[in-house]
């Protein structure tokens, strides 16, 4: 519903009481004349001309939002299917959270949606907060800078956001750092760790942001932050335990082009930035959570305590998923390995398939391969990786699979070409499956509720 009009009607009631103050009439029937009025009258006056200019103030912010025009929306850089990756959103679970974190630089504020997906995760996304939608704003090189909010779907892209495990009640626990992101709200424009140095100059004069924000579980209550030397304590958002910062990156970390985050169970951040000339710490402003009936988890760069003295992962409220681990025998799978020469600029690929003995219905488990090339030439110290490839989709039972390794350092005639000698490789089947990059905010899993069995293993000769 519009604010506008009740911001109208609080402004033409105060100016009619003015107006009927200025009328009033003395006791005497006599016009009022003027006279030095009480203390107490200045003060009602001053009150009066603050609620005005603060309705002022609102009603040019309001004016100003309303002036934003909606563009196109945000179009993903992937592919998103119901059976792999991440999957795609569950329509049901979608949901925009009741938080709106003021920008540093105005404008309007940030906010968060939260929503699960076919595969098991759970998702968070953070974005701009217009007319009550999540999105970007067309500045600081995304959108050609036209000026316009870009409403921002579900599953995006993941640069947009981060997907952890669901726990056994189906909540998930994440805790998210990011640096430098742009004031846009579209974090692939400025992830300067990978961006070009056209992109971390852009970026730099962008105004970037610092966000942190996650999901503490059904437990959570509130947490404790400093930032700039203050604290505040805030109230986490929902049945998922939400919170969100939004602060201006530090101006050193900003002249230094450079940017990043982190991500777990628990919130993340902290660590520090080097170049050639100096070490910059990164902030971790969140120092306490608060959970229901007085728990407590203290934050640190090292250690993370709960208020009985233990460790805080996992973290409170969680509970774990009943997963079984299969064994060696029930997965093995003779290997076939088939290698594909390149063509012409195309590198050279190993293609292996196997036997999925166990099913993988969800993002939970999966099948992986890895590939060491022979200490040999330019592997002889150890300066040449492997290669690696994750199914990374559900299968059936007894299904016939297949993956592609490839290696960056590898040429039309072979994946490593300069280690000459018997690569050694392995299948494997793990829990949780190791297909995404942020394998931190799998934190609980990777400490009681993990595994990996071998599913078979082969060999590559590399061409000398």
């Amino acid at each position: 519903m519009s604010s506008l009009p009740q911001l109208r009607q609080s402004l033409m009631l105060a100016a009619e009481g003015r107006a009927a103050q200025a009328r009033e009439p003395e006791r005497g029937g006599e016009p009022r004349r003027a006279r030095r009025r009480p203390r107490y009258a200045r003060r009602s006056s001053l009150a009066v001309m603050l609620v005005f200019g603060l309705l002022m103030l609102a009603a040019v912010a309001y004016a100003t939002t309303q002036l934003i025009k909606t563009g196109s929306p945000v179009q993903s850089e992937e592919h998103f299917a119901p059976n792999a990756g991440a999957g795609v959103a569950i329509a049901r679970s979608e949901g925009l959270l009741g938080i709106a974190a003021a920008d540093p630089d105005g404008g309007p504020p940030w906010t968060m949606r939260i929503y699960d997906t076919s595969r098991g995760l759970g998702c968070a996304q953070v974005g701009r907060l217009l007319r009550g939608r999540i999105g970007v704003l067309g500045q600081d090189g995304a959108f050609n800078d036209d000026g316009r909010f870009h409403p921002l779907p579900a599953q995006a892209s993941q640069a947009e956001g981060e997907c952890v495990l669901l726990d056994g009640r189906g909540h998930a626990f994440l805790g998210v750092a990011n640096y430098g992101v742009a004031a846009s709200g579209l974090r692939r424009a400025c992830y300067l760790l990978h961006a070009s140095r056209a992109a971390k100059e852009r970026c730099a004069k962008a105004d970037p942001r610092d966000i942190y924000y996650g999901l503490l579980g059904p437990d959570a209550r509130s947490i404790t932050y400093t930032l700039a030397g203050q604290t505040h304590t805030i109230p986490t958002v929902g049945p998922d335990g939400a919170y969100l910062i939004v602060e201006a990156t530090p101006a050193a970390i900003t002249a230094m082009g450079v940017g990043g985050g982190g991500a777990g169970a628990l919130p993340a951040g902290g660590g520090s930035l080097s170049d050639r000339t100096q070490t910059i710490a990164l902030p971790q402003p969140i120092k306490l959570v608060t959970y229901s009936g007085g728990r407590t988890c203290r934050i640190g760069r090292a250690h993370d305590w709960g208020s009985s003295g233990g460790h805080c992962v996992p973290p409170v409220g969680f509970v774990a998923q009943h997963v079984t681990l299969p064994s060696a025998r029930a997965v093995a799978s003779p290997i076939d390995v088939q290698t594909v020469p390149g063509a012409g600029a195309r590198e050279a690929q190993l293609t292996i398939s196997f036997t999925a003995r166990a099913a993988v219905t969800s993002a939970l488990s999966g099948y992986s391969a890895s590939l060491i090339p022979a200490r040999s030439g330019r592997c002889s110290a150890g300066n040449i990786g492997g290669a690696a490839q994750q199914l990374g989709r559900n299968v059936r039972a007894g299904e016939r699979v297949q993956l592609t390794l490839s290696s960056h350092f590898g040429d039309s005639h072979g994946l490593f070409p300069t280690c000459p000698g018997v690569a050694h490789g392995t299948v494997f089947f793990s829990i949780p499956s190791s297909e995404f990059s942020s394998a931190a905010s799998y934190g609980p899993f990777l400490r009681r509720h993990a595994g990996i069995v071998v599913v078979g293993r082969f060999t590559y000769d590399a061409p000398r």
